[in-house]
């Protein structure tokens, strides 16, 4: 289940339609939520989420406040496996906080009750595009992702590499960040009965990855 699926499943709830019909007429994907009430009542064991996209920014200014969406990881439900791949949009394809390796020996500072610092985040992995250097999990059996197993399942490693590609052909690049996406405020609280969003007045300079 993702975060974004509590919006299908409360709309349900309350008997309403969550399906975006002025998306639809613009041409833009379906909303990517799912009403998973039937499977958190017991009504029924089948989930519906067959996989989640994990967003990434890459960067064009020195700071993650601004920069061009990408699809940078992918969470695919196969059988009793739960795969994780994520792609490194660092200098190297290097992504940060990485846990190869357990740095920060998280099993004793459980323990211990210690909880990992600020220094956890300057460990980095290299996640690139190949099986031999790219980074694939199984959160199921391995939730602190310490096995990588993108050589051992390169089939599915490739397939979802094939999969994001096909995703980032459609996603959008939206204002990350202060001051650029001030107006944001603004539009909200005089259109939107103080809600940011939907974004339907874009300040100049507004882009999207297509």
């Amino acid at each position: 289940m993702a975060a974004w699926d509590w919006y299908a499943t409360f709309a349900s709830l309350a008997g309403q339609d969550w399906f975006d019909r002025k998306a639809e007429r613009a041409g833009l994907p379906s909303t990517d939520s799912y009403n998973m009430w039937p499977v958190l009542s017991g009504e029924t064991e089948t989930n519906p989420r067959e996989h989640v996209w994990i967003g990434d920014v890459l960067k064009e200014e020195d700071t993650r406040s601004w920069g061009v969406t990408t699809v940078g990881g992918m969470i695919l439900r196969k059988d009793v496996h739960l795969f994780k791949l994520i792609l490194g949009m660092g200098e190297g394809e290097t992504v940060r906080c990485a846990s190869d390796g357990d740095p920060m020996n998280l099993e004793l500072n459980f323990t211990a009750k210690r909880f990992p610092t600020a220094d956890f985040c300057s460990v980095t992995q290299r996640c690139d595009r190949t099986p031999e250097n790219g980074c694939l999990f199984d959160v199921n059996a391995d939730p602190g992702e310490k096995n990588n197993l993108a050589e051992e399942h390169h089939i599915v490693f490739n397939e979802m590499l094939r999969l994001m590609d096909e995703e980032g052909q459609t996603v959008l690049s939206e204002f990350r960040g202060l001051p650029k996406n001030s107006d944001m405020c603004t539009v909200g609280f005089k259109d939107y009965n103080s809600f940011w969003g939907p974004w339907l007045h874009m300040p100049e300079g507004y882009s999207s990855a297509s």
